[in-house]
């Protein structure tokens, strides 16, 4: 699923949600970071194909970086639609445990960290300018009358007017009444005053996004998966499209969200059981 990484936005903490959806659409069987379970996550690994390793990769992939990896299921699509909510409901049972888990917290606040805005620098001073322009413009008349000294005479002509340039800078920088210094160091306080209001918009939305508490975070992405599946009409009628895919026949569900697609696909009692239990979770963190 960085990001932008951000000025915090609704699509890049989507981990909690395309993990669900993985469970339900992929029929995948993960927990979040690690399984302590082994005896029963063994065993649905091995109906996936999946070795332990593959899946806690597929599990950071889809949680930290904002998108679903589920290629290291091989045998996804061999699993029987009447198995799939028994492998649900075990599935959402790791996932409910490990999100309550040390190495859970620990990922999570590294990922909330990671895209905590960053505190504007303080604005330059007049000091801060002079000092900064009156260096810079040294170390260039230096660079200048060094490379002026290699030259003929004609080039030494050609570069006067360019050191002649530099030295005029120089004398008005070192000015304790500059105006352009003084003009300069207006200009990044008013630079500094604007990005300081984007600073703190940035923080409302990162805490939004991104609350103190990872159970928050968790009750946050179930109820997008909630809100993501509801309302499926899983009698809906398909076509062909003409290039050997299928497409609804109502535009209105051709319409729906890529996420909803996939939980039609998973089929009715795989979703349905995924619902109920994520209703459950989210009352157990009201």
């Amino acid at each position: 699923m960085k990001r932008s990484y951000f000025a915090p936005t609704e699509s890049t903490g989507r981990g909690i949600l395309s993990l669900v959806s993985a469970i339900v659409i992929f029929i995948v069987c993960i927990g979040l970071f690690s399984f302590t379970t082994r005896s029963v996550s063994e065993a649905v690994f091995q109906r996936l194909g999946m070795s332990q390793t593959e899946a806690d990769q597929s599990i950071s992939r889809s949680i930290l970086e904002g998108y679903l990896a589920h290629s290291a299921a091989r045998n996804i699509k061999s699993i029987a639609v009447g198995d799939r909510a028994a492998i649900v409901k075990d599935a959402m049972a790791y996932a409910k445990q490990h999100t309550q888990s040390d190495a859970f917290k620990k990922e999570y606040e590294a990922l909330r960290l990671k895209h905590k805005p960053q505190e504007p620098a303080p604005a330059e001073t007049e000091a801060d300018i002079r000092n900064k322009m009156v260096t810079d413009l040294k170390k260039s008349i230096k660079s200048t009358e060094e490379s002026m000294a290699k030259m003929d005479a004609e080039m030494k002509k050609m570069m006067a007017e360019s050191l002649a340039t530099l030295k005029a800078q120089l004398k008005e920088y070192e000015n304790p009444n500059s105006e352009m210094v003084k003009m300069l160091a207006t200009g990044s306080a008013q630079n500094h005053t604007y990005e300081k209001e984007a600073y703190k918009e940035n923080m409302v939305k990162w805490e939004k996004e991104y609350p103190a508490s990872a159970q928050v975070f968790v009750k946050k992405r179930l109820q997008q998966f909630l809100n993501e599946t509801k309302d499926i009409d899983f009698n809906a009628a398909l076509k062909d499209n003409g290039r050997g895919k299928m497409k609804f026949v109502d535009p209105t569900f051709e319409a729906k969200s890529r996420d909803w697609k996939k939980a039609f696909r998973a089929g009715k009692e795989a979703t349905t059981t995924a619902r109920q239990i994520a209703q459950q979770w989210l009352q157990e963190l009201a």
